[in-house]
């Protein structure tokens, strides 16, 4: 049996991510994963510091609940993946990772 990818979004801000994250969240009934942009950098940032690199998840999948398929919790972990790639970074210049994934494209003429 495999286990199918997690879903990849990738929007353009923190505030695009948390929009998508919320209006998914809304349309399933996941009150748990509804939350402004700020709230959402300070969650990135406070498991940014933890060296156990799946307390992210795991803290998303306890907000998600009980899923019915691998994709449905795959689609969760996605979306919050978008948002921590978004969330600016003390440790990258206050950049997000796809900020900075951005400029190099651009710097490499890709």
């Amino acid at each position: 049996m495999s286990i199918p990818f997690t879903s990849f979004y990738c929007d353009s801000s923190l505030k695009a991510a948390v929009a998508r994250k919320t209006k998914a969240a809304k349309a399933e009934g996941h009150e748990n994963l509804i939350m402004p942009p700020a709230q959402w950098k300070k969650l990135v940032l406070s498991h940014m510091k933890s060296s156990q690199i799946n307390d992210f998840s795991k803290e998303i999948a306890d907000r998600v609940g009980e899923v019915n398929s691998v994709e449905e919790i795959n689609k969760w972990l996605g979306l919050a993946m978008n948002i921590w790639n978004n969330t600016p970074q003390p440790d990258r210049g206050g950049k997000s990772p796809f900020e900075i994934s951005r400029e190099y494209h651009i710097q490499s003429g890709g």
